[in-house]
């Protein structure tokens, strides 16, 4: 059978890759995330609202903020 309760840290790993021209950075996150953080990622990416039972953040370090000193 199939679980979302893998005891194996290789059946626990997703790579996931988003793209955004100018918005996103190359960057590998090594912070503990969960695949319900998807979804209010790409809402915020889309600028769109989030879904209305998401109680996640999004994921860590995606973001790309632009440095005020230039």
């Amino acid at each position: 059978g199939l679980s979302h309760q893998s005891p194996y840290s290789y059946d626990t790993h997703i790579p996931l890759m988003i793209y955004q021209r100018g918005k996103l950075q190359r960057k590998t996150i090594y912070d503990r995330v969960e695949n319900i953080q998807l979804a209010p990622t790409l809402a915020h990416l889309l600028g769109v609202p989030r879904p209305s039972a998401c109680t996640a953040d999004i994921l860590p370090g995606i973001i790309f903020k632009p440095d005020p000193c230039f």
